[in-house]
Order: structure tokens, then sequence, then C-alpha cells
């Protein structure tokens, strides 16, 4: 039963293959996109920070100054740096989530689109959580990352029910709406 629920046969008016790769294509531009820009900006961290050790030598209350002044950015800051850090590697393994997702989809092979159907389940889960603190942008995330999940899901079920039927295509069943109320 709740399978049949999260199941679709297209993506819009597309295959479920054309939606996919179009959802995995997409979110890889974007994902390059915020990654290039992350890492521009921790270079330029880093660079500021080893320009703020080589400008003089500096005493212990120079330390001080620097950590207790909050107008300037300095090397101190640390805990921010490791976070974007983070986000950056984040990005990285969802650029690499896209790039088996569009790879399963033209092979046919259901595991390579795992990965990104499991982040787009969390994201889906973080989006409705999101609606208390943001309604309006927690509703509308909600709803696209919930079509873009179950678009997933029904292209796994497709070609995980093929490659288990050794190779026969499997129609995916429809949902009849009818028939349960």
């Amino acid at each position: 039963m709740f399978k049949e629920i999260l199941i679709v046969n297209k993506f819009l008016c597309f295959s479920l293959e054309t939606g996919v790769l179009a959802i995995s294509w997409f979110l890889l531009c974007v994902f390059i996109i915020v990654e290039l820009i992350i890492n521009y900006s921790l270079v330029q961290t880093l660079i500021r920070c080893e320009n703020w050790k080589n400008t003089a030598t500096h005493n212990d209350t120079d330390l001080i100054k620097d950590l207790t002044d909050t107008s300037d950015t300095n090397c101190f800051e640390t805990s921010s740096t490791v976070l974007v850090a983070l986000l950056a590697l984040l990005l990285l393994a969802l650029v690499v989530f896209c790039l088996l997702c569009i790879k399963g989809t033209k092979e046919r092979n259901h595991r390579l689109i795992k990965p990104l159907m499991i982040w787009e389940g969390i994201l889906t889960v973080t989006s409705v959580i999101s609606i208390v603190s943001n309604p309006l942008n927690g509703i509308v995330m909600s709803i696209l990352n919930a079509y873009m999940f179950v678009t997933l899901y029904s292209l796994y079920l497709k070609l995980k029910a093929e490659h288990e039927g050794d190779g026969e295509v499997v129609e995916m069943p429809e949902l009849d709406l009818k028939e349960k109320v």
C-alpha cells in the first residue's frame, strides 16, 4: 500500500529516466557552482590568515586583542573555517552522488541511483521540519524535494524490478485511486 503511493510513472510529462537525468544534471550544476563559491571563500580566508601571520611578530597582547577584536576577520575564526570546509566536502560528495545517478540511469543500474535518492529523502525530511521556522519556503522546498524523491524512488524500483526479472522490462503498476476510495 505505502509503496504504491510513492510511485510515479512519469516526471511531469517526461519518462522517469529523462526526469531523473534532468534532476541529476540540475543538482550537479547547482552543487558545482556552490562548491566553487565555497572553495573561493575558503582560499580567501586562508590567504587572509597567512597574511595576518606574516605581517609582524605578535606577542601575547596582540593575540588577546585579535581574539577579542570582531571588526576584522582573522585566522582565529577556525570554527567557521572548519564548517565551511565540511560543507565543501559534503558538496563534493553530492557531486559524486549526482554523477553516480547519471551513470546509473544510463546503465540502468538501480544501485547507483540509491545515494542521491537517500540524500533527497533526508532533504525532504529536513524541508518538512523547516516549515516551523520558515513556512512559505519550507512548504515549497518540501513539495519540490518530495517530488524529486518520489521520482528517484520510482525509477529505483523500476530498475530494481528489471534487474531481478533477468533484464525483462517490468511496467510499474498504475495507481488507481478510484478503487481505493
